[in-house]
């Protein structure tokens, strides 16, 4: 699941694609969680700039794990988005 959820996400980072973007949808909770639990700090960035699957409604579980993870830079990335979204 890991090498194809990051490379789900490249595909949308790279091509916009479609398939790519379902399964990523699809996974969003164990992919994000796999992300953050790698430090994968790019392809968090790529998710929050390119998709709107991270929602009002699922950042603030993302941020907590990321908190517990201690991944500071990722945290701090997604209390800047969840700032920009409820904006």
């Amino acid at each position: 699941m890991g090498l194809k959820f990051q490379l789900a996400v490249k595909l949308i980072d790279w091509y916009d694609n479609a398939e790519a973007k379902a399964y990523v949808k699809k996974m969003l909770t164990k992919g994000v969680k796999m992300l953050i639990d790698n430090g994968n700090l790019q392809l968090i960035q790529v998710l929050l700039g390119k998709t709107d699957f991270v929602t009002k409604k699922n950042v603030d579980k993302y941020i907590q794990y990321a908190i517990d993870k201690k991944q500071q830079e990722i945290y701090l990335d997604l209390i800047r988005y969840k700032n920009a979204i409820m904006a």
